[in-house]
């Protein structure tokens, strides 16, 4: 008889909330995994994002004080372009698809640290 044996997957525990972010703190938490052509997982890493643009504070703002169509806020966008924005569900989307660095919000690492007047992530 040729009894099967069944292989257990591994379980991940994620880091908690808590454990990345001091109390009271506003932050996003990164979740990369990066995949070989087959399919496997080569790497997957939680970490916290140690910094902003100003443009997400600002979208922070619009989301927060729920602006208007009529009264919308000038931001730039990641083309140094001036854009109206108003409260929308759409403004934090995180679907953009991959090496599209112009469309919605854009998370990474960096070797030059930001300031808050960056328009844009800098190079890698």
């Amino acid at each position: 008889m040729d009894a099967k044996v069944k292989i257990a997957k591994k379980v991940e525990i994620k880091k908690l909330d808590r454990e990345l972010f001091l109390p009271g703190e506003v932050g996003a938490i990164l979740e990369l995994t990066v995949k070989r052509k087959d399919g496997s997982v080569r790497e997957h890493r939680i970490l916290k994002s140690k910094s902003y643009v100003r443009q997400f504070l600002e979208l922070l703002l619009v989301q927060m004080n729920m602006v208007s169509e009529t009264h919308p806020m000038s931001i730039r966008d990641t083309g140094n372009n001036v854009r109206e924005v108003a409260f929308s569900s759409y403004t934090f989307g995180c679907d953009a698809p991959i090496g599209d660095p112009v469309y919605g919000l854009v998370v990474g690492t960096a070797t030059t640290a930001p300031t808050i007047d960056d328009h844009a992530l800098g190079p890698r």
